[in-house]
């Protein structure tokens, strides 16, 4: 065993003050990540915050090979999250982060990220104190005990920890390959809603409601029990429902029917990042769940337009741009309230073609479907590989 100061460099991430921030790069500007940047991968060509050049030093410079850590977070599925930097990029990671920058002549390159990916480093980040906000301390982090085998045996681990690695990387690239068919099928059959080629009817967004409320405020808990809440995190920004990590709200569904998503309902993402906010979601999932109040929850008159043909329309490039001009806010916290909502104009084609379009629609998510629960199960495998590969 080996503590992890000795096998790797753990760098404080950049501070600075939200009134120098901006998500415009410019040339004395560096991009910073954040904790929502931190997935499977290091997202780094989204979600950027770009703060002054003197903010960040040399050290703090993210370089290939570098492991980015979340060391703060609300969520103890989030704090601990790390993902390795694969190529040469100009940034950094933000106070809420931290870098882990392994020492090459101490471990064979890629140990000590396959080692913070093992469940035993995840089972020791839920641990992390805190009631409301989770926090990984830096002198513990340093000394967290690592074991430590031969280089030949540390080589033989990440060989295997990659194939598992590059398997679930192909099956997520099939599965987002997928997805880009709805946005052609929506251009193809009603064209780029920047220029209107079809000529359809432009329809204000509040004319074509049922209902459209705000979600729950209520605390949720990850206890389990209860009825789950969809947060902001369980829309992407491209529009599709991501359910692994949920949160409860006590209660049965009876207890929470204001509030409940029926299949076909939209969500409406009306608080975020400026980037995120405008986020449109379509409720398609087989259970019971209610929509926090980040969210705006939208029934659709069905004899005019269908739910569909609106989540499609807003996640066309047009409307993420119109949304991105329409948002108010500061750093972090952007809005797009009912009213503004309502005054969208969307198009409205026949009938005819809007159900043969939910058709196409059906038989692309059937297939995105078959891709996740195969990707489920690749990951289920991947864990128990991970697990005995540092098992003594």
């Amino acid at each position: 065993m080996a503590r992890l100061h000795e096998l790797a460099e753990i760098i404080r991430g950049v501070s600075f003050d939200k009134t120098e921030a901006s998500y415009l790069p410019g040339l004395d500007r560096l991009p910073v990540l954040r904790a929502g940047n931190i997935q499977d991968a290091l997202l780094i060509d989204q979600d950027l915050v770009f703060v002054p050049l003197n903010r960040v030093s040399e050290n703090q410079r993210l370089r290939p090979g570098d492991i980015a850590i979340c060391m703060s977070s609300g969520s103890s599925e989030i704090v601990g999250k790390t993902a390795v930097l694969e190529r040469p990029w100009a940034g950094s990671v933000g106070a809420f982060c931290a870098i882990i920058r392994p020492c090459e002549e101490a471990t064979a390159p890629g140990y000590v990220a396959a080692w913070l990916k093992s469940p035993w480093f995840r089972a020791w980040t839920r641990r992390s104190e805190g009631i409301n906000i989770k926090n990984i301390r830096r002198s513990e982090l340093e000394q967290l005990d690592v074991p430590l085998p031969h280089l030949t045996e540390q080589r033989r681990i990440v060989d295997i920890l990659d194939r598992t690695v590059s398997i679930r990387r192909l099956r997520r690239q099939a599965r987002e390959t997928v997805q880009l068919v709805i946005p052609a099928l929506f251009s193809k059959m009603f064209g780029d809603p920047a220029i209107s080629p079809m000529q359809w009817p432009m329809v204000p967004f509040g004319n074509l409601l049922e209902a459209c409320d705000y979600g729950t405020s209520e605390k949720a808990s990850e206890d389990g029990n209860g009825v789950p809440v969809i947060r902001m995190g369980n829309v992407s920004i491209d529009g599709f429902l991501d359910l692994n990590v949920l949160k409860y709200l006590p209660g049965s569904a009876s207890d929470n029917h204001r509030y409940l998503l029926r299949n076909g309902y939209l969500l409406f993402n009306r608080t975020n990042s400026k980037e995120l906010v405008g986020k449109m979601g379509l409720w398609d999932a087989n259970f019971d769940a209610v929509a926090a109040s980040y969210f705006i929850r939208i029934r659709v008159n069905a004899g005019n337009i269908l739910s569909e043909l609106v989540w499609a329309f807003f996640n066309t490039p047009y409307m993420k741009r119109r949304l991105f001009e329409t948002a108010r806010g500061a750093i972090g916290q952007a809005n797009i309230n009912s009213k503004e909502l309502k005054s969208f104009a969307v198009p409205v084609p026949p009938m005819a073609l809007q159900h043969a379009f939910v058709t196409k629609v059906a038989s692309v998510m059937r297939i995105r479907k078959q891709h996740s629960i195969a990707g489920e199960t690749e990951g289920r495998i991947a864990a128990a590989i991970q697990a005995g590969a540092f098992q003594a």
